[in-house]
């Protein structure tokens, strides 16, 4: 049985090495119905939140953040989001529009 060291979804860097990741924001894909959000940016959940704000607003989906801090709780919050539950024992946490 795998164990966490088999984490298909987890990636290494090796320390010193450079390359550059193409991103864009989900609010540029212009998609007309999104459902379900689901993040593990490794820290960086505000920024990707902040490049989906438009889509969230308007298709109102369920979002499932790890580890969400508290600006991206408040930002959350400042929307019409509340915290409904965790996704199991993982640290995400499930949030949906009120």
């Amino acid at each position: 049985e795998p164990g966490p060291e088999c984490n298909a979804g987890m990636g290494k860097i090796r320390q010193g090495r450079r390359f550059t990741v193409a991103a864009i924001p989900l609010d540029a894909l212009r998609l007309p119905v999104v459902d379900v959000i689901q993040l593990d940016c490794e820290g960086h959940e505000e920024q990707a939140i902040a490049g989906a704000l438009a889509t969230i607003q308007r298709c109102r989906p369920i979002l499932s953040i790890e580890a969400p801090s508290a600006a991206l709780r408040a930002t959350l919050e400042g929307i019409g989001y509340r915290q409904v539950g965790r996704a199991g024992s993982m640290p995400d946490v499930v949030f949906s529009a009120t």
